[in-house]
């Protein structure tokens, strides 16, 4: 145990050092377990390919364990989160000893996330008594029984501290569109954090993001725009436009009623360019994307590959910014693995 703890604590000084130095990618909360590294109850990791393999070359990775930072060691006892039958108030235990860990965690959790520099999204390490999203079972405090799931304790104090940045369970990953929105909203609040605080780079942000933020809410695109616009305070309107913009994106999903009405948006940029030919070529597969027969990303790949073949027209041009079709970098796309 001594081992790992001095392994933790190597780790991280490495990472407090590396958090110094200035950085041009998306910084990332993760549980250190999803990076190989041995701190789990059990002495083993929960290492996850796609997190260590594809995603880490795109961003700075800042690991946390809450557990190992309240000095429990690697291996340790097994924790349960116990949900309180009356009040509904949540608890670490040790299963064995009954040990309360309730504070400490508490106490940890505060640390890290203080410690910790401004990211741009979390990935926590699924069935986590403290790092579980959603995925955490919850144990009743009279019957002893999981009947439930939820957060863990160091998840819980992640999203009731209500940061604009996206927070993910590592479970919710194995399912490519969950893993391709958390990427657009990395890059999103990346984007959005290092954005100069000025009325004029706010308003291109706006507009490159315009179809995209459709795709989420289309009513809000107008409020978004009107944030957008002149203030006197523009600290102040990058603050609130940040907030709104990424309040949108995480709490309003995409569906297919709503990506169909931005491919309909889209073609009409091309109803003077296309033949009646090409048009019902382009509108029969927008119904395969309505039928399941192709997928979404299929759909907006015909849509650039028509928008290169007419970048001698302005509005073109203006498409081909959107965000829409390249929100992340290409080779990280989750389509493609």
């Amino acid at each position: 145990m001594y081992m790992f703890r001095l392994t933790w604590s190597l780790m991280e000084f490495v990472y407090t050092i590396a958090m110094k130095i200035p950085s041009h990618k998306p910084k990332i909360g993760v549980s250190a377990c999803l990076l190989g590294e041995n701190v789990r109850y059990d002495g083993g990791h929960f290492r996850d390919k796609w997190v260590s393999n594809h995603l880490a070359p795109h961003v700075d990775f800042h690991p946390v364990c809450p557990e190992m930072m309240m000095g429990l060691g690697s291996p340790r006892e097994i924790l349960r989160v116990i949900v309180d039958n009356d009040s509904g108030e949540t608890s670490l235990i040790e299963t064995k000893s009954k040990i309360d860990h309730t504070q400490s965690i508490n106490e940890a959790s505060k640390k890290i996330l203080s410690s910790m520099p401004e990211l741009d999204g979390f990935i926590l390490a699924r069935k986590s008594p403290s790092c579980g999203v959603i995925t955490a079972k919850h144990y009743n405090s009279k019957t002893g029984y999981a009947d439930g799931k939820g957060a863990g304790l160091f998840a819980a104090q992640v999203l009731d501290s209500n940061f604009n940045f996206p927070t993910i369970d590592s479970g919710l990953l194995f399912e490519t569109e969950y893993k391709d929105l958390f990427v657009k909203q990395v890059y999103a609040h990346f984007e959005l954090r290092k954005l100069v605080a000025k009325t004029s780079e706010i308003q291109r942000f706006h507009s490159e993001y315009k179809y995209l933020l459709m795709e989420h809410h289309p009513a809000l695109v107008k409020e978004l725009g009107k944030l957008a616009s002149k203030s006197d305070d523009e600290e102040k309107q990058k603050q609130d436009y940040m907030k709104s913009f990424m309040e949108t994106i995480k709490n309003h999903r995409p569906t297919k009623k709503k990506r169909v009405n931005v491919y309909q948006h889209l073609l009409g940029y091309f109803k003077k360019d296309l033949s009646a030919k090409e048009k019902e070529n382009l509108l029969e597969k927008m119904e395969a994307y309505r039928q399941h027969k192709i997928s979404y990303q299929t759909l907006l790949e015909v849509m650039d590959f028509l928008i290169d073949g007419h970048l001698d027209d302005r509005a073109k041009v203006y498409l081909k910014h959107q965000k829409l079709f390249k929100p992340y970098p290409e080779d990280l796309s989750p389509y493609k693995f």
